[in-house]
């Protein structure tokens, strides 16, 4: 259970980085995306908890897998994760389409 926790925040705190990026709004008038505000939002939570599952300290490791595991958050988060990476790859296919099609 400890392996899949870190596995799917690593992936989480990845795409937040990613959307950090992506999605800063180029002009200070401009809304903010959803997912910028996600990324703000979620990053320093999401890398605390990879600190405490990768800390020296068992008491810690155990009490942020029990956390995670609690009521199944992990998993639902593992869901949510897996869809936004999707969704991501369709977003960048379609706006780089040349990328693409070298690939295939």
């Amino acid at each position: 259970m400890e392996r899949l926790c870190i596995c799917v925040l690593s992936d989480y705190l990845r795409l937040l980085r990613i959307w950090r990026l992506r999605y800063e709004p180029e002009s200070p008038g401009e809304d903010f995306h959803d997912r910028f505000v996600e990324a703000c939002r979620m990053t320093a939570y999401v890398d605390h908890l990879l600190d405490c599952l990768l800390s020296s300290i068992p008491e810690v490791r155990r009490d942020a897998v029990t956390a995670l595991a609690e009521g199944g958050e992990i998993y639902r988060l593992q869901t949510y994760v897996e869809r936004k990476k999707k969704e991501e790859e369709i977003i960048v296919q379609r706006k780089y389409p040349e990328r693409h099609d070298r690939c295939a």
